[in-house]
């Protein structure tokens, strides 16, 4: 009502780590149930009450992807966010040159990996070298199709969306 959009994190829940993302990866082992009822309830309330935007997390949830952080994640961001959640927002990467990403990533590496994810917007924050980097992987990424064009502009009209409903001329 006050023209300021929200931001709920970190997706898919922080509150059981112990570990800190910006120094380490944490590795949560907890099943989907477990997930479902205890993680992901403050993040559907949110979505119910209308966020405009979610942070991901850098922590992996083996149950759902063993692989990679939430961030990099297409079955958690598309999948448990998008799909089952029923988020159609803006996704905000956490910083992607916290270690919890950049130990085993690379920033354009991990750049490339979140947008085709589902992330929207990338948030490099310490490096303007490492952002312009960033900016060029992307770029190389979609010139050459490891980014779909409709991934583009999928995240184009949800940017817009969000824009326009909070951004009075």
């Amino acid at each position: 009502a006050g023209g300021v959009a929200s931001c709920a994190k970190h997706f898919p829940g922080h509150g059981d780590t112990d570990q800190d993302s910006h120094f380490a990866l944490p590795v949560l082992s907890h099943d989907l149930q477990r997930l479902r009822s205890i993680e992901l309830v403050p993040f559907q309330a949110a979505i119910r009450a209308g966020v405009s935007a979610i942070m991901t997390a850098h922590i992996q949830f083996d149950a759902v992807d063993s692989e990679v952080p939430a961030t990099l994640s297409e079955p958690i961001i598309n999948g448990l966010l998008r799909e089952e959640l029923g988020f159609h927002g803006v996704v905000i990467s956490d910083d992607l040159e916290m270690q919890g990403v950049s130990d085993s990533f690379s920033s354009t590496e991990a750049s490339v990996m979140a947008v085709n994810a589902g992330v929207d917007l990338l948030l490099c924050c310490h490096s303007f070298d490492r952002q312009m980097e960033c900016l060029s992987a992307l770029s190389a990424a979609i010139k050459r199709g490891a980014i779909c064009d409709r991934t583009i502009c999928q995240s184009q009209i949800r940017k817009k969306l969000l824009y326009d409903q909070f951004v009075r001329i």
